[in-house]
C-alpha cells in the first residue's frame, strides 16, 4: 500500500468495478469511505479486503456523507439507468455546496446532461466520467474520462489521477474531456469503436479458419503475430491469444462457446448517435448489427435453407504471406475504426461537447479496452498536423493495408465467409479514396420524385429536371 495522500473519495456501489476502484483508491493511500444498498455486500467487501487500505464501512448515505471530510467527493458506481437517479436525489439533501459527485458508471449521455443541470441548479458540482478498462483495469489503473468544468475537475483531480493507468509518456490516462457530459459522451463512442475492433477480430478469425482453411494453431499463430508485432500491439490482441489458447480437453474452449454475443447498449447509442449527427460509421453500425443478427436464431436456421449444398471451398495461402497481409489489413481496420469513432467526437461540439482529440486519443494509450500502440501514432499525427479531423489520419493507412483488406474481403465473398464488419469498413474505405460517387444517381432519383433539385459539376446553381420523356 502507498503512504497516506491526505485524500479522500467516498465510493457508492461494490460491484466489480465500485469494489475494484474502491481497492486502486486505497492503494494509492487515499482515504475510502463505502457504501453500498446491500449492507451484506459492504460486509463482505470489508472482510475481503478492509486491511488493505484505509476503508471506513457505513450502512446509510448519510453516513457516508458524514465521514468524508469537505469538500467531499463521491464516487458513484451503480447500474445505470433509475439507480443512479437514486443515489442523485438521495445524494443531494446530504451535500454542502462545493461537494463533488461523479458517475462512473456507463451512463447515456443525455442523462448525464440532465443530471449535471439539476445538480448545478442546486448550487452542487456533478460530473461524469467514463471508466474504461475491465475489473483489472479498475484495480491496477483504468484510461478514465470526466466531464465537466474546469474548476470542478481541479477539485477532483488529486483523487483520480493517481489511480489512472500511465500513458506511456510519463503522464497519466486521464484528462478532463471536456464540458457537461462530455466524458459519458467519449466513452460511449469508445466503447463503440470497441464494438467495431471486437468484431473485426472475429470476423478475421472466422476467415483464417474458414476462407483459408487454417488449423486452430495456424489461426492462432496468425493473431499472435499481429499481437507480438509493436506497431499493432494492443489489450483486445493480448486477450484475444489468451481466449484462443484456452483447451477443454483436446480442443480449444472457443469452439464450445455458442455463437451469439450479447450487448449492453453502449454499441447502439453510438449507432444512433452517429446517425443523429450525421456522421458515417459503417463499422460500428455493423458490429452492433452482427451481435442483433447473431441472435436471430429463427432467421438463421432459416437462412441455412439457401446455403449451396457442396461443401465450402477453401483457398490455400502461404501462411507467412498470410500473416504480413493480415497484420497490413487489421492495421487498416483499425485505424478507419478510430477514424469513425473521432468524427463522432468531433461531431458532438453541436451537441456542446468541444472535445481535445489529442488528449482523447492520449488517455486511451493505457488502461482501456481499445488500447493501442496504433494510438501513438495517430497522438502525433494530431499534434502534428493540427487537424483532429478523419481526413488527417488517412496518411496512417499503406497501400499494402488497402490491397490486403480488398483481398480479405474478396476471399470471404467467394467462399460464402460472413463478415458483415470488415465488408462495411471497406466499403467505409473506398467511399473516402474514391474520385467520384454514384450519389449523382440518388440526388437525380430524388429531384425526380420529390422535386429536391441538385447541383451540377459543370456550372454553378441549383437546378431542378423534368425526367419523364
Amino acid at each position: 500500500m502507498s503512504s497516506k495522500s491526505n485524500v479522500s473519495l467516498g465510493v457508492i456501489g461494490l460491484s466489480v468495478m465500485g469494489s475494484n476502484l474502491a481497492r486502486n483508491a486505497a492503494s494509492r493511500g487515499h482515504h475510502v469511505v463505502v457504501y453500498n444498498r446491500t449492507t451484506a455486500v459492504t460486509e463482505k467487501f470489508m472482510a475481503d479486503h478492509g486491511a488493505d487500505g484505509e476503508f471506513v464501512a457505513t450502512k446509510t448515505l448519510n453516513e457516508l456523507v458524514e465521514a468524508l471530510p469537505a469538500p467531499r467527493v463521491v464516487l458513484v458506481m451503480v447500474k445505470a439507468g433509475n439507480p443512479v437517479d437514486a443515489v442523485l436525489n438521495g445524494l443531494k439533501p446530504l451535500l454542502t455546496p462545493g461537494d463533488v459527485v461523479v458517475d462512473g458508471g456507463n451512463t447515456y449521455y443525455p442523462d448525464t446532461v440532465r443530471r449535471f443541470e439539476d445538480y448545478q441548479a442546486a448550487g452542487l458540482h456533478f460530473m461524469g466520467m467514463g471508466v474504461s478498462g475491465g475489473e483489472e483495469g479498475a484495480l491496477h489503473g483504468p484510461s478514465m474520462m470526466p466531464g465537466g468544468s474546469d474548476k470542478v475537475w481541479h477539485l477532483v483531480k488529486a483523487v483520480f489521477e493517481p489511480m489512472a493507468a500511465d500513458d506511456k509518456l510519463g503522464g497519466k490516462c486521464v484528462a478532463l474531456t471536456g464540458p457537461s457530459a462530455s466524458g459519458h459522451f467519449v466513452k460511449m463512442v469508445h466503447n463503440g469503436i470497441e464494438y467495431a475492433i471486437m468484431q473485426i477480430i472475429a470476423e478475421l478469425y472466422d476467415i483464417l479458419k474458414s476462407t483459408y482453411g487454417l488449423t486452430h494453431a495456424d489461426l492462432t499463430a496468425v493473431f499472435h503475430a499481429l499481437r507480438d508485432d509493436p506497431a499493432l500491439s494492443s489489450f483486445l490482441l493480448d486477450i484475444t491469444g489468451d481466449v484462443l489458447e484456452v483447451y477443454e480437453g483436446e480442443a480449444p474452449l472457443i469452439d464450445f462457446i455458442i455463437d451469439q454475443s450479447e450487448q449492453k447498449g453502449t454499441g447502439r447509442w453510438t449507432a444512433e448517435t452517429a446517425l443523429q449527427l450525421g456522421v458515417a460509421a459503417p463499422s460500428i453500425m455493423a458490429a452492433v448489427a452482427a451481435r442483433s443478427q447473431s441472435g436471430d436464431l429463427a432467421l438463421r436456421k432459416k437462412g441455412e435453407t439457401i446455403r449451396p449444398v457442396a461443401p465450402k471451398q477453401t483457398k490455400k495461402v502461404d501462411l507467412k504471406q498470410l500473416i504480413e497481409s493480415t497484420k497490413a489489413a487489421y492495421q487498416t481496420m483499425v485505424i478507419l475504426s478510430y477514424i469513425q469513432g473521432f468524427e463522432i467526437i468531433l461531431a458532438g461540439k453541436s451537441l456542446g461537447f468541444t472535445v481535445d482529440l489529442p488528449e482523447v486519443a492520449r488517455i486511451w494509450r493505457g488502461g482501456c479496452i481499445i488500447q493501442s500502440a496504433l494510438l501513438g501514432p495517430i497522438t502525433e499525427t494530431f499534434k502534428a498536423t493540427g487537424d483532429w479531423t478523419g481526413k488527417s489520419l488517412v496518411s496512417l493507412i499503406t497501400q499494402s493495408g488497402v490491397t490486403g483488406l480488398r483481398q480479405l474481403v474478396a476471399d470471404a465473398a467467394v467462399t460464402g465467409t460472413p463478415a458483415l464488419c470488415i465488408m462495411s469498413t471497406l466499403g467505409y474505405m473506398e467511399q473516402m479514396v474514391a474520385t467520384r460517387l454514384p450519389q449523382n444517381i440518388v440526388q437525380a432519383l430524388r429531384d425526380d420524385f420529390g422535386a429536391h433539385t441538385y447541383r451540377r459539376v459543370d456550372k454553378e446553381g441549383v437546378f431542378h429536371t423534368h425526367w419523364k420523356a
